[in-house]
């Protein structure tokens, strides 16, 4: 069992989703708005059939001389501790940062209601996420992420009501 082409336009066609065909390789490229950014995903169908590959074009950059480069792998790291089926990378050759699912399809086929489901995860992820990965690109900080206050100096003498 494997997906072709055919097939995973008509998964996109039934999510009402416009996509632009790369005529010389098994590649969809769709563009989707989301409340804090618009984004681009690569729809590839690989090994004949058995893996498709969803992931983002051009969804961000961090090189490593960037002065909160540490920050931001940090989120990148802790969204990957967090979610279920996107899966956050980051290339340290060219600092391009990538969300993406891996599908292999060894032994079924894709149905409309799994489709369906991947994008009803993977863009609400990427969509939440951005403004997250933008912040701690800026000021080195993780909004994700509350410290709790530091825990109340102990009572002394003066604390206490004589009796």
């Amino acid at each position: 069992m494997s997906i072709t082409v055919d097939r995973l336009k008509s998964l996109l066609d039934a999510q009402g989703v416009r996509y632009f065909l790369d005529p010389h390789r098994p590649v969809i490229l769709a563009n989707f708005a989301g409340m804090f950014g618009a984004y681009q995903v690569l729809f590839q169908v690989d090994l004949d059939g058995r893996f498709l590959l969803i992931r983002t074009l051009g969804y961000g950059s961090c090189p490593t001389s960037h002065p909160h480069c540490q920050a931001v792998l940090q989120v990148l790291g802790n969204l990957n501790y967090q979610m279920r089926s996107t899966k956050w990378g980051w290339d340290p050759s060219d600092g391009e940062i990538v969300a993406c699912v891996d599908v292999w399809l060894e032994d079924a086929t894709v149905t409309e209601k799994q489709f369906g489901q991947w994008l009803s995860v993977f863009l609400p992820s990427i969509d939440m996420a951005h403004r997250r990965i933008a912040e701690a690109m800026s000021s080195g900080i993780d909004p994700g992420v509350t410290v709790p206050p530091p825990p109340p100096p102990p009572p002394t003498h003066d604390d206490f009501a004589s009796v």
